[in-house]
């Protein structure tokens, strides 16, 4: 599992990779920055959340994405019909991906709506606000 802790990084529909942190296991040391690069060929457990706040009643959408050597393969979105709650709000994706040696994957979120970059990805300490988990399965 991985966390991050980070400030001001979108609102006006600013794209931002997560760059998780800290990491607990990386055997192989495939991940770096932000991104997590396939080795091994296989089909992934993949597992994200992003817990993010300082949201205010002008936010109008709230979007994060599993990108995979160039494409969304997953999306969780809210709020792009309706207001999004003020403060904090959490975002998951959950799936299974048949992944290649050399794929690349990241996790990326985005507010629309703010008039600036004010919105916070929340994680650190012992409770694992944002994290993003791997393992091949097959």
């Amino acid at each position: 599992m991985l966390s991050a802790n980070q400030t001001s990084v979108t609102g006006n529909g600013t794209v931002y990779t997560v760059p998780f942190d800290t990491e607990d296991f990386d055997i192989g040391s495939n991940y770096n920055s932000s991104t997590y690069t396939v080795e091994h060929p296989g089909v992934y457990d993949i597992q994200t959340q992003v817990m993010l706040g300082a949201i205010t009643a002008v936010a109008d959408g709230a979007l994060l994405e599993v990108f995979v050597s160039g494409s969304v393969l997953v999306e969780d979105r809210y709020g792009f019909d309706n207001n999004l709650p003020t403060t904090e709000l959490t975002l998951k994706a959950n799936c299974k991906l048949l992944l290649a040696v050399g794929d690349t994957l990241s996790v990326r979120v985005t507010i629309d709506g703010e008039a600036a970059d004010t919105v916070t990805v929340f994680g650190n300490g012992n409770i694992r606000r944002s994290f993003l988990s791997m393992i091949r399965i097959d």
